[in-house]
């Protein structure tokens, strides 16, 4: 039986009466992960905010640490360092690693001059500074640069 949505009124509160439909079956060796769940939560390693939803960062990594032969990961962006160490690491494994990029994110970040940026890219260049910004101290150094930025630590890593 399909879910059934009740209103009483203009401003009267909704309720599902019922069972929302089955998630079909996935095939063998697919598993479903959504960035915006409600039954689930994890704190973003950019805002340090509980957000709803499942930690996809931490399933990222699980299914990199368990390749053993071939990683393809294709991506617009790859902006979690912790992601891009633990490529690095397979590829140094002996692990066939390749990573396929949206140009517009090809370029590390810490490479490019907020002046050149539009709005939108600016903001994303502070959210990935304060990413990079291991002590909270409102200043990169160039280590927390170089450890902070996941294209030039594929670049230093020689992840294709």
């Amino acid at each position: 039986m399909a879910g059934t949505l009740l209103l009483g009124g203009c401003s009267a509160s909704a309720r599902l009466i019922g069972s929302p439909p089955a998630v079909p079956p996935l095939p063998k060796g697919f598993e479903l992960a959504f960035n915006q769940r409600a039954e689930t939560s994890y704190r973003s390693p950019i805002s340090g905010q509980d957000r709803p939803g499942d930690d996809l960062e931490a399933l990222l990594l699980e299914t990199i640490r368990s390749a053993r032969r071939d990683l393809l990961i294709a991506v617009q962006e790859l902006s979690l360092p912790e992601v891009a160490r633990a490529l690095v690491a397979k590829q140094r494994e002996g692990v066939h690693v390749k990573v396929v990029l949206e140009n517009t994110y090809s370029t590390p970040w810490s490479e490019e001059h907020a002046i050149d940026l539009n709005p939108h890219q600016r903001l994303r260049q502070q959210q990935l500074s304060a990413l990079a910004d291991s002590n909270h101290d409102g200043l990169l150094s160039a280590q927390e640069r170089e450890a902070g930025d996941a294209v030039l630590i594929l670049r230093r890593g020689a992840c294709p």
